[in-house]
Parts: structure tokens; sequence; C-alpha cells
């Protein structure tokens, strides 16, 4: 038994920390206690309706509207019963969609070619019909759905995934039956009783031998069977836990489909009255009261956080009421720096200071037009004396490059102008100079946005992203902290800081991983710190969707505190911002 608690409560974790909005609104539905905090991930889905109404397919916003997934969302969320007008308003949004999609035979099926289950329309439209009937809908739509369903049943009362595979399909049938049984109509309690009993027969004869993987069909069987013969709990209980106890599960880093599959663990021991919700009620409070103090305490620090960053550049000569110019040129040429912090004895803002004594003040920005000088000076760098020729000839290149593109222009007030220029330079003055494939996509996708006159900010930011990679040296860390130091901490173009992306190295893993927001110890991540940032991402979008760069305090707090875990409770008389709530103390 204490194998199985262990395992509901790493999956648990698991799930908060990498699933998708969904699935944390499912499992913190396991936990009648917790239904109060859902409202933050009903937020976070609702944030990727499209326009049309429809949920994005696999979840990622701006991808076209899939029906499984909008008839999921309208399941999830009706469920939970909230009485929430903005919320009411978007799920009659969706159940519109999924209305006008029906086809005129009574059934769905998915328009996007990539969809797995496009193709199998009676999946699909079981879906919807326990969707549309779950949110209360009755009428015309979910009797021509049920009408269809009935067409479709063979005569062992098991269903197909499509009419064209006339072969019977056990999570077809279970996701058929939970419709039927969802929309209880009295035309369909022939076909499900049917239905069930062809079930129960291959479950006995399949699904109660001990699984040494999940079935695909499992939860859609054993639904459908517990809410039709809750008898039934005894044979599925003992074997969900000859499965958790057979496997060797390993909550790292997310691989594709595992949180999908822990969640379906999950909710099949729900199902059996097999999970221990007492533990896992503890450890979703546990990380939800955690991300809430840290949400906080963010929101208290930010400023102070911003003006460590500001006191940095002040030391190095980049001051805030400095033209925009400078400013843009001072902060290129510190992130392209930052690139080589690896080197031994290196410091970004020391060989930035070196950099400017041995070129010019910023102020003088035509002495940053010469190539060769700046090259002599990257080459008089003893830290950077181990850093390859080619690398360092590429990096004087592109504070050229970006010098020149900074001349020939005026002051950028609007980021739009910033941005159509930057690509225009791009496109003519520097295309000709580049090659590779990688960068050959790039300067395609520019051209495209820039002949599509692009004027949406999240294209324009992506663009300006683009351009800067095509420049010589320059990879997605320093696009990365480019815009981040020039938009979140300058407040140059304020009105972007919704896109900007947090900076994630393995100074904002320790602090993450201190906090005990990770499943995975410090120890496992050294060697690959990589494996940490999907989850880091997720947490800004969750806890600052609206500019998920305030998650950079993580990175701020790692480089000021947990780089001297002996101060991390006292330093240059601040203590660090997490310590009353870091899961380690000063154990580092």
């Amino acid at each position: 038994m204490q194998m199985i608690e262990d395992f509901q409560v790493k999956a648990a974790r698991y799930i908060m920390e990498l699933g998708d909005w969904i699935e944390k609104l499912e499992l913190l539905m396991l936990v009648d206690n917790l239904r109060e905090n859902v409202k933050i991930y009903v937020d976070r889905l609702l944030s990727l309706q499209n326009a049309d109404g429809g949920f994005p397919h696999n979840w990622i916003k701006g991808y076209p509207s899939g029906i499984i997934e909008t008839a999921n969302a309208i399941t999830i969320i009706s469920k939970l019963g909230l009485n929430d007008e903005r919320i009411n308003r978007a799920i009659n949004r969706a159940i519109e969609f999924l209305i006008k999609k029906q086809l005129d035979n009574g059934s769905w099926v998915e328009e996007n070619l990539e969809c797995e289950d496009g193709s199998n329309e009676v999946i699909v439209s079981a879906e919807a019909i326990r969707a549309l009937a779950t949110a209360g809908i009755k009428g015309e739509a979910v009797n021509k759905g049920i009408k269809y369903l009935l067409e479709c049943q063979r005569d062992d009362g098991l269903w197909p995934k499509s009419k064209i595979d006339p072969n019977p399909d056990l999570e077809t049938t279970g996701k058929v039956i939970m419709a039927l049984h969802e929309a209880k109509g009295k035309t369909a309690i022939k076909a499900m009783k049917n239905g069930f009993e062809g079930l129960m027969e291959v479950y006995v004869e399949k699904l109660t031998k001990e699984w040494d993987a999940i079935p695909k069909d499992a939860i859609s069987v054993i639904e459908a069977i517990l809410s039709i013969q809750p008898k039934s709990i005894e044979s599925v209980r003992k074997v969900i836990q000859a499965y958790v106890k057979s496997e060797k599960w390993n909550f790292t880093d997310r691989r594709s489909g595992d949180t999908e599959k822990i969640l379906k663990v999950l909710k099949i021991t729900s199902l059996t009255d097999n999970i221990s919700r007492a533990k896992v009620e503890e450890e979703l409070k546990r990380l939800i009261n955690l991300k809430m103090k840290m949400r906080e305490i963010i929101f208290k620090v930010e400023n102070e956080a911003r003006e460590i960053l500001l006191a940095k550049f002040e030391d190095v000569g980049i001051r805030r009421n400095d033209s925009r110019r400078k400013i843009l040129l001072g902060l290129f040429i510190y992130s392209l720096l930052e690139q080589f912090f690896w080197a031994v004895d290196y410091d970004p803002q020391t060989e930035f200071i070196g950099l400017i004594d041995r070129i010019g003040r910023l102020d003088d920005i035509e002495k940053y037009l010469n190539y060769e000088e700046v090259k002599k000076a990257l080459f008089r760098s003893k830290a950077l004396s181990g850093v390859a020729k080619r690398k360092k000839e590429e990096a004087a290149k592109s504070i050229s490059l970006y010098t020149k593109f900074l001349t020939e222009n005026e002051e950028f007030e609007v980021f739009e102008d910033y941005v159509n220029n930057l690509i225009r330079f791009t496109l003519l003055e520097m295309a000709p100079m580049l090659s590779g494939m990688t960068t050959a996509k790039k300067l395609g996708l520019l051209l495209r946005n820039y002949t599509k006159k692009e004027n949406n900010a999240y294209k324009l930011f992506e663009s300006m992203k683009l351009s800067l990679e095509c420049f010589p040296s320059i990879g997605s860390k320093i696009s990365t902290l480019y815009p981040y130091y020039v938009i979140w901490v300058y407040n140059v173009w304020s009105e972007m800081k919704e896109y900007v992306e947090p900076p994630i190295d393995w100074n904002t893993v320790k602090p993450y991983v201190n906090l005990g927001l990770s499943n995975l110890t410090l120890k496992d991540l050294k060697k690959d710190p990589k494996k940490a940032y999907p989850a880091i991402n997720r947490l800004a979008e969750e806890l600052f969707p609206e500019d998920k760069a305030k998650i950079s305090i993580l990175w701020i707090a790692g480089r000021e505190w947990c780089t001297k875990p002996h101060k991390c409770h006292g330093y240059m008389g601040r203590k660090c911002w997490f310590y009353e709530i870091c899961g380690r103390g000063v154990k580092r």
C-alpha cells in the first residue's frame, strides 16, 4: 500500500509540474477538497480558446481548433459547476463551435489531419455528444448524434472506430457507452446495455490479466464498466495495484505522453476508490500554497530585482536615462558577451568594461562600426583565450553589423518601426553573407512576415528574434537575453512585456529545485539543467500569464544567493527573497 501511496504523490507532483492545464484540472477534480483551487487552471485553459470558440489541437495556443479538445474542455469545466459569467460565456462559445461542426449525418470528424483520432469519427462523435450532454444540452444536435452512434453499433453490441473499419474497438465502445450514459436518452438504453454486455465479455478475457503496459483503451473501458456496474470495482483494483508495483516509474523530464499516461493511472485508482486522497491532497496543497507564496514574493520584490540588474548595468556605463540607441547597442554587446560565461575566470561585467576601454565609449557609436578594432579588442581578452577564434570573429562581426544598423536609422520610438527596419537590414545587408540551412529557413520566415506586412504584436516579436538569430554567433540564448534586458529591465517598448521570455539556465534551476517544486534533485539536474526548462516555463505561464518574464526573479536569486550558499540568509545586507519558503535552507 505504501508503494501505491508514494506513486500517487509523485505522480500528482509530476502532473502539477509538467501537465497541460486540462490535466491539472482533472487531477484537482480527483480531490474534492481542492476544487476551490481550480479557477487559476480554468483561466489558463480558457486563455487557449480560439476565436471560433474551439480549443486548439494538442492544447497549443494558436493551433487550429480540435473537436476532441473542445469536447474535453466543455466536459471538464461543466463538471466543475463554476457559477461564473465569463466562464459560462466561454463554454457557450465552445458549445456553439461543436454544434456548428456537426455533419448532416449526425457525426463529427476532425478537420485537422494531425489529429490522432481524426479519421475515427465514432470516437470523435462520442466525445462531442458526451460534452454536450454534460453541459445540459438537449435537442436536435444530441439526438442526431445518438442516432448516428446507434447506426454504427455492431451485432455483437460493440462499436468500431469508424464505418470504414468495421472491426470492434474497446476504447470506442467505452467512450460511446459513456456518451449514451450521459445523454440518458430512451432510445440509447438498449444499445448501451448491449454494448455493456459485449464489453464485459472482452474485459473479463483481456483486461483482468496483469498489465505489462497500460492498455490504450483501459480508462475508457473501466470508466464505462464502473459507471454501469460498480460491483466490478475489486477486479479493476487488483489489476491497477499490480501494474503500479511492476512498472518502473521515472518522474524525470517530460517525455511525450508521460503526463497523459500517469493521469490515466490516477484516474483509474480514483474510479476504484484506490486513491490515497489525503496524501495526494496534502501534496497538492503544499504545491499550490508554495506557488502562491512564491507569486506574492515575486510581486513584492519585482522592482528590487529590476534595480539589481539596472545597478549592474549602470556600473558598466549603461544608464536608464541614456539615449535609446546607446542602450540598444550596450545591451546587445552585453548579451553577446554572456554566451561565454563558461570560460575560465569569466565575468561578463569585467569583459564588457574591458571591451569598452579598448574600443571607446558607447556614445562614440561610430567606433563600433570598425570590425577590425572590435575583433582586436575581443582577442586581447585573457578570459576569452580559450574561446575558438571563429567564435570571437563572429561576435566582432555581429557587433559591427548591429552598430551599422543603429547608425543608419533614427531613434526607434515605435517597436513596429524597429522590427521592420531590422528585418529589412537582415534581408538586404546580411542575407548575402549568410549560409546554412537553418539560417536560410529563418530568412525565408522573415521574408514572408515582411511581405505580409505582419503587425500582430506576437509576430513582430518573433520576427525580431528571427532577425537577431541571423547575426553571426547569435543563438537562442542571446535572442532571449537581449529582449529581456531591453524590454523587461529597461522598459524600452514596455507594451511588449507579455511576449518577453525569461532567461533560464543553471542559476534559475537551483532556486526552482531548492524551493521543492521539482521531482528532480539538484544532483539529477546538474548533468543536464535543460530538463527543468519546460517546467519553469510552464510555471511562468501559470503564475504570470501576462508577464512570464517575472519568473526571472528566480534567475536573479540564483545568481545573487544560490551561487553563494553560505550567504543566502544575509548577502550585502539582504536576505534571499525566498529564504522563508526555501526547502533547503542554507544547505545547498
